[in-house]
C-alpha cells in the first residue's frame, strides 16, 4: 500500500510539472529547474518535496495552494543569519504574483499613521539605503507533522 501512494504522488508530481513548465513561473520543480529532489525531515508524515521559486533558492514545500515554503535546515548551518533567498516563504492567495507594472507599483503607508503616504518606485529609490537586521519569524504553526490535506492554509 505505502509503495502504491508513492508511485501516485510522484505521477500526480510529474503531472503537475509537465502542467506548469510552460508557464515557467509558477514555482513547478521542472519549471524552475530545481531538480527532483525530496528531503525527509525528522518525524512522522516526513517527505517533503524541495521546489524553486522565483528569487529562491530549493525550498521545503509544505503546501502548494497557497505556496508555502520553508528553509531546510542545512541551511541554518551557513551563519546566524538566513538569507533572503533561503527564508520562509507564507502566501495566503492561491496564486503568485507573475508580473509588476512597475509604473503603477505603489506602497502605501496608511492607517494609524500621521500622515498617509503612497510611494512610487522611483520615490523609493531616491530614499537612502538602510540594512536593518531584524527578526522575522513566523509563529504559526507548520503543519508540518499532519497529513497534506489538515495543513491547507496553516502558518
Amino acid at each position: 500500500m505505502e509503495e502504491a501512494m508513492l508511485h501516485r504522488r510522484d505521477v500526480l508530481r510529474g503531472a503537475s510539472a509537465a502542467v506548469l513548465a510552460p508557464a515557467g513561473q509558477l514555482g513547478g520543480r521542472s519549471a524552475q529547474g530545481a531538480g527532483t529532489d525530496d528531503v525527509t525531515l525528522p518525524f512522522g508524515n516526513s517527505e517533503r518535496a524541495l521546489v524553486k521559486y522565483p528569487g529562491k533558492r530549493p525550498l521545503i514545500q509544505m503546501t502548494s495552494r497557497p505556496p508555502q515554503l520553508e528553509t531546510p535546515f542545512s541551511m541554518f548551518d551557513e551563519g546566524p543569519i538566513t538569507s533572503n533567498d533561503a527564508f520562509f516563504v507564507r502566501y495566503h492567495l492561491a496564486g503568485l504574483p507573475s508580473e509588476i507594472d512597475l509604473e503603477m507599483y505603489r506602497l502605501e503607508i496608511k492607517g494609524r499613521v500621521n500622515t498617509h503616504l503612497s510611494l512610487t518606485l522611483a520615490d523609493l529609490k531616491r530614499l537612502d539605503l538602510v540594512e536593518i537586521t531584524a527578526v522575522n519569524q513566523c509563529s504559526g504553526e507548520s503543519g508540518v507533522s499532519y497529513s497534506a490535506s489538515s495543513r491547507s492554509g496553516r502558518g
